[in-house]
């Protein structure tokens, strides 16, 4: 690797004018650039195994938690919004089950039974623990 194109590599990875700079006098007292990189570079994975190549697109950690962070907050406003759309609806108090008769009642035709809450009318063989109109719970009067 020449120095031009470590200096354009450089350039290309985001480093500033001032870094490039420093990093150019640390090794201007080196004949050839490219043996001294190759040597860090082999120092580096004796210590470290083979290093990835990482570019400053790889480590946009800051803008990537902001991003998450405005998300979230999106979400945990609409959470909160949902909640408190949730607390404001009336809740439905249970009411004591009805309870009633059935009233055995005779026309000219038929004998039936009669709930004594709604009035619903059920044959004599028909007749049931609960009225399936109102909901009452009835028993059978005579």
């Amino acid at each position: 690797m020449t120095k031009e194109q470590a200096l354009n590599y450089l350039k290309s990875s985001g480093f500033s004018k001032e870094q490039i700079q420093a990093i150019v006098e640390a090794l201007s007292g080196s004949e050839n650039l490219s043996s001294e990189l190759d040597k860090n570079s082999k120092k580096l994975e004796k210590n470290f195994g083979e290093l990835p190549s990482v570019t400053p697109q790889d480590i946009d950690y800051k803008a990537q938690y902001e991003r998450l962070s405005q998300k979230a907050e999106i979400v945990i406003s609409q959470l909160r919004a949902d909640r408190d759309r949730l607390m404001s609806l009336t809740s439905v108090t249970p009411q004591e089950p009805k309870t009633g008769h059935w009233y055995r009642q005779t026309n000219d035709y038929v004998d039936y039974y009669e709930c004594s809450e709604c009035g619903m009318a059920m044959g004599l063989y028909d007749v049931k623990s609960y009225c399936p109109n109102c909901g009452s719970r009835n028993e059978v009067e005579e």
